[in-house]
């Protein structure tokens, strides 16, 4: 089995949960981008032919990030590996735990490859592909 599926905006980073006064919790950024990666799943489900499995998975995630107001107008046309922050992986943690309906338990993921780059603006967001065989 194999499903692709691309979630659109600028990546965000899973940050540590934060604490208040009433216990910890996650900025409200986050829970939002993690629902929109549960949404973007979900519709990817339904268009597809995955089942939630409980075998070893593959996952590719390529994290698409717009270039810099000041880079040059002959760079932003470019694809080029991005060396700032997000870290990659809190970038990947956000991801993941917004895929939940592709798997029963995160310890599942036997393999991870990850990409960040700087990209035209037009390609801004994720390229997620999760297969069973690693296809």
């Amino acid at each position: 089995m194999k499903i692709s599926f691309t979630i659109p905006g600028r990546p965000v980073p899973k940050q540590a949960a934060r604490i208040g006064k009433h216990g910890g919790y996650q900025p409200q950024r986050i829970v939002e981008y993690c629902n929109k990666v549960r949404y973007h799943c979900a519709q990817a489900i339904e268009n597809g032919l995955w089942r939630k499995t409980d075998q070893p998975v593959y996952v590719s995630l390529d994290f698409r990030f717009s270039w810099p107001q000041s880079a040059n107008k002959k760079t932003r046309i470019t694809e080029q590996p991005r060396v700032k922050r997000p870290d990659l992986d809190n970038l990947c943690k956000a991801v993941l735990d917004g895929c939940e309906d592709l798997w029963f338990d995160d310890a599942q993921v036997a393999m991870l490859q990850t990409t960040k780059i700087n990209c035209p603006a037009v390609d801004e967001g994720v390229l997620v592909v999760v297969s069973t065989t690693g296809e």
